[in-house]
Order: C-alpha cells, then structure tokens, then sequence
C-alpha cells in the first residue's frame, strides 16, 4: 500500500490528479492511463519536457490517451487505501507502477518517489496501453533515460548558479568589486591590516570589530583586505577567501510576517557556514544587529541568532562601528561583547591625508572627466580641517574632492554662458527685425538690413563657438574613456604580476599599456591645442573650485577670502609681531580670533576679543 508521504510534492500532486480525471467520468478505478495523462495535463511536466526532447507531439499523444480514457468501464477491481487525507481505488498494474518507481528512487539514492521515477517505470509495464502507446510513437527506455541524465545535468547547473541565494540576495562580495576594478586604492593602514590578518588567523575569537570615529575609514580597511586577497598578498590560509559584505537594509527591507527576517538571516549564514570557512561575513554598523529583526520580547533579534555560530567558531565576521554606537549597544550585550576583539582605527593626519587623496585622485579624475591639481588636493585637505571641525579625515577631504569634481563636471557638460547669452541676443534681434518689418519706411528696412547683417555674423559666430565646444567635448569623452582604460590595465597588471601570470604580464606590460598611454597621450595634446586656440570650458579642479563648495556647505565666504583678504590673514602674525615684542601667545591669539572673525564663524554677539595688559 503506497504512501503519498513517500513521493515528492509534483507526484502528490500527479496522483492526485489521477485520482480527479477518474471520479469527473464516473469510474471506480485509478489506472496507469489516468496517471500519465495527468502528468501530461500538469504545468512544468517533466513527461511532456522528455517528449518535446525526442520530437513527440505530446498533445496528439495527449488525445489517445484521453480516447481510452473516456472508453473505459467501471470494471470490478480490489479496493486498495491509499494513506489520509485521500483514499483511493487503485489497480494492480498501477500499484506496480509504483513499486518500479521505487525502486528506481531508491537505486538513486533518492529519499523520495518523482515523476520521472514514475514516467520512467511505465516502460516496466511493457503489457500496459500506455507502453504500447510510447512504443508506436517510437519512444524508447533507453532513450529517455538520455534526456532524463541530460535534464538532471542541467538542474545541477542551475542548482549550482543558485547555490549561495541568500549571500546573493543580501550581500554584495568585496572581492569581486577588487577583482573588477571597482574599489578605491587604500592608503597606509598597515597596522589595523596587519592586526586584522592576525584576528582571523586565531583559533578561537577570530572576529575583529573596527572601531573609530564615522568618517576615518573603517571599511576601506575592509576593502583594503580584500583587494590584498585578490592580489595574493596574503598569508596562504586567507588566499582563496572571499569576504561578502552584509546590507541590513536589504535583510530587513518587507520583512511583514513573523519570522521572516530570522529565515533570511539564517538562510545567510547558512550559507556563510557552508563554505567551510571560505567566506568571511563583513557587517558594517554591526551596531544595528542588536534589536534588528526584533518585533517584540518574544522574537529573537539579530545578534541572538549569530552569538551561537560565532561562540563555537563557525562563522567568521568581520565587525565594523563607531566608538559611540560600541558602548551603547555592544558593550551592554557581554556575549556579544565577548566574540569580538577590538581594532580601533584612528582619524589619519592631514598629511596621510593628503597621501590618500593622491592614491585615489585618478579614479576621481577617471569618473568625473576632469584634470585635479596639486593644489586642490592640499585645499581640500586644508579647508575641510579648517571649516568642517565636527566632520573627520579622510572622509570629509574626499567628499569636498568629489563635489568640487562634480561640480566642474556639470559645468564642462553644460551650455557654456557665452553660447546662452549669445543665443538671447538672436532672440532679441529677431524680435527687434519683426517688429521693424511692421513699419513701411525707408529708415526701417535700413535698420532691418543692419540687423540681418548683426543676425548673420552672430549666428556664424555661435556655430563655429559651437562646434569647438562640441570638439572639446568628444574629446574629454575619449580622454576618459581611455584613462578608464590604462586604469583597467594597471590593475590588471597588479593581480597578474602577484599571481606569476608571465604571459598576461608580458602583454599587458609592453603591448597593451604602452599602446593605451600613447593614444591617451595624443588625446590630452589634442585637447591642449583646442583650448590655446579657443578656452571654452576649464577642465581644470582648482583651489578656487574647493574654496567654492566650502562656501555652499557653511556660507562662509571662502572663495572672498582667497581672492582679497587671504594674504592680510596670513601675514597678520608677522605684522603684529614686528610692532609687538614679547607677547607672541597673545599676538597668536589676537590673530586667531580675528580669522575666524573675517571668516564669519565666530559667534557676532560677544566680543572678537578682549585685550588685557
């Protein structure tokens, strides 16, 4: 007696059907006809995806079997029970259907009965209508068995591409953006690196926790790690690790139902775990995993569900947070406390600073389309320090670079003013003509002459100004394109020279580099000679640009400054001091409070200073 508990859910479903095509005409009986032709009357068959395979019209096939159907009588037969919830009326040739069925499964190791178990067991009742009918459409066994191998090749792929779902749903890979080229170099650092190589490799306690203030690079030294992995300079036992950042937002986002985020949590860790150690989970603001998933007292909350896996060493994390959201979250929680060994990562000085904005200064110039100079780097350095005190380097510095940038950027793409205002003035003379052409007089169509003389030359002025924009720009475009390029190359260059890849080296080194840095070369001249014949737009970041966003940020008047009174505030100290002796801390003072005066950041409502002698 056959129990539906063994067969998987589409054969339940198959048999069950079956069960419906005999009771819709009446009959007593459940037959191997009335089982294939359910299967071939079921959405995503895999009867119908064997048949279409060899060529077989599955429907004219279909119809036979729905003739003999419709044919057969309610024929005295033994009553078999098939388990709850359904009892059914089974014949002895589908019963050994099953039995075939079963042992098809079970010599596959299988746990449970499928359909194509089943389709392929009717080949076992060679005295059966629904054999005959295969063998007169010229389906044979051996042949099905083929497609049937082909189609489980097939969802081994598929099962394998869908492997990791929930680590692709909700997290993004570190690794592979280092790979694809797609994460900024990483300056200095080489401590918190170092120690956080030697955190994974321990035994027990293996998960750092960055901690610094919001802005100082905590996950850049992250993305630090990853790219030494790619680049293989790592020590062995991390060579072939792969580090997957976690999205809270993703893991949380639509989660309605109870249960539903604790499933997807797990669903990744799972996976994390399956790995075997291959992938390291990094949670950035790993603060908000305390509470998060939480509806209520009775729900477990993010950190309940890792604190397990994390105490018997299972699961590898990489922590990230500032020192602030540490004290108020974690270090309340001891368990949680306990897995993790701290890394503090301390605000870099303007100097390293400065290093960085250099390291990354040609990604920036690569996607905004421009040229940044020296001295913008040193400003955006200098000025974010000076106006943005409750803000911390590097990431203040590199906001202010990329804004500027992107201000540039939006000014060489735009119109030029020139052009705008020329086009108004044709406006206007046109308007001017039209209103002249309503007066019939000789003093009229002179000025009308004089106008369409003024029109022409405009016009052929804004066309050729026009055309050298439009130049320029193609041009800049090509100077991107080709610097994204060289860039691609240089980090291809990197990874194939730390993996002894002799060839791609060779290639990449003295074919392709070389070919590259030429047409660029000859590109950025190109752009050179346009602009000495005709400067339309400057492609140019200056300190001037910096100074500019500084001042949209916290109206202070930076870029006045820079243009009339910087040098009186520079030299303030040294005049003071020429007309002063002996009182260099109070001149300091002095000239401090008037600088911050001058640049309007100081509170109006009290004195600039009071003067005691």
């Amino acid at each position: 007696m056959p129990d539906l508990n063994n067969f998987t859910q589409k054969a339940q479903s198959n048999i069950r059907f079956a069960h419906e095509l005999a009771m819709e005409r009446s009959q007593n009986q459940v037959t191997p006809v009335h089982l294939m032709a359910s299967m071939l009357l079921s959405e995503d068959s895999i009867a119908i995806t064997v048949l279409e395979d060899l060529s077989v019209d599955y429907e004219k096939f279909l119809a036979f079997l729905m003739e003999e159907l419709d044919g057969i009588a309610n024929l005295e037969i033994k009553s078999q029970n098939l388990n709850p919830p359904f009892q059914m009326f089974l014949t002895g040739e589908i019963l050994m259907i099953f039995d075939e069925a079963s042992k098809l499964a079970r010599s596959e190791k299988e746990r449970h009965i499928s359909t194509k178990h089943i389709f392929q067991a009717f080949f076992k009742a060679k005295d059966q209508f629904v054999f005959r009918m295969l063998e007169s459409f010229g389906v044979k066994e051996k042949d099905v068995v083929e497609v049937l191998k082909k189609i489980k090749a097939e969802d081994k792929k598929v099962q394998r591409k869908n492997k990791n779902v929930f680590l692709q749903k909700f997290t993004k890979s570190l690794t592979d953006m280092a790979l694809s080229n797609k994460l900024d170099p990483v300056y200095g650092r080489e401590k918190e690196l170092q120690r956080l190589i030697q955190i994974i490799s321990r035994r027990k306690k293996n998960n750092p926790l960055l901690m610094g203030d919001a802005g100082v690079g905590k996950t850049s030294v992250v993305e630090a790690l990853a790219q030494k992995i790619v680049k293989g300079d790592v020590p062995s036992f991390l060579q072939n690790k792969k580090i997957v950042s976690l999205d809270m937002g993703l893991l949380i986002a639509g989660t309605k139902f109870r249960g539903e985020f604790e499933d997807r949590l797990k669903g990744v860790i799972k996976e994390v775990k399956n790995s075997n150690g291959e992938i390291i989970l990094f949670i950035d603001e790993i603060h908000t995993i305390v509470g998060a998933g939480s509806a209520g007292s009775d729900q477990l909350d993010a950190s309940n569900i890792l604190k397990p896996d994390l105490a018997r060493g299972e699961l590898n994390v990489i922590g990230a947070t500032t020192t602030d959201e540490y004290q108020k979250h974690i270090e309340k929680d001891s368990a949680l406390n306990r897995r993790f060994q701290p890394i503090y990562v301390s605000e870099p000085s303007q100097k390293d600073t400065l290093a960085i904005l250099e390291k990354i200064r040609q990604r920036y110039e690569v996607f905004h389309g421009v040229k940044i100079s020296d001295k913008a780097l040193e400003k955006a350095v200098e000025f974010s320090v000076r106006y943005l005190p409750s803000r911390f380097l590097p990431d203040k510095a590199i906001d202010l670079l990329d804004e500027a940038s992107a201000q540039v950027r939006v000014l060489i793409s735009s119109k030029p003013e020139v052009l705008k205002k020329a086009d108004s003035h044709i406006v206007s003379l046109l308007a001017e003509k039209q209103a002249l052409e309503k007066e019939n007089t000789v003093k009229a169509k002179r000025e009308i002459k004089e106008l369409e003389k003024k029109i022409s030359d405009l016009k052929e002025e804004v066309s050729d100004f026009s055309l050298s924009w439009q130049k320029e720009l193609e041009v800049t475009g090509e100077i991107k394109k080709y610097k994204q390029a060289k860039d691609n190359l240089e980090q291809a260059l990197e990874i194939a020279s730390s993996e002894g890849e002799i060839d791609i080296v060779s290639e990449v080194k003295y074919i392709e580099l070389p070919k590259v840095t030429k047409i660029l070369s000859k590109k950025q001249k190109e752009l050179v000679a346009l602009q000495k014949r005709r400067m339309i737009k400057n492609q140019e970041v200056t300190e001037e640009d910096i100074a500019k966003v500084i001042s949209v940020w916290t109206k202070i008047p930076v870029e006045k400054m820079m243009q009339q009174e910087v040098k009186k505030l520079l030299e303030i100290e040294n005049f003071l001091s020429s007309k002063i002796i002996g009182q260099e801390n109070a001149i300091e003072k002095i000239a401090s409070a008037v600088k911050r005066s001058k640049t309007g950041i100081s509170d109006i409502s009290i004195f600039r200073s009071n003067w005691c002698w």
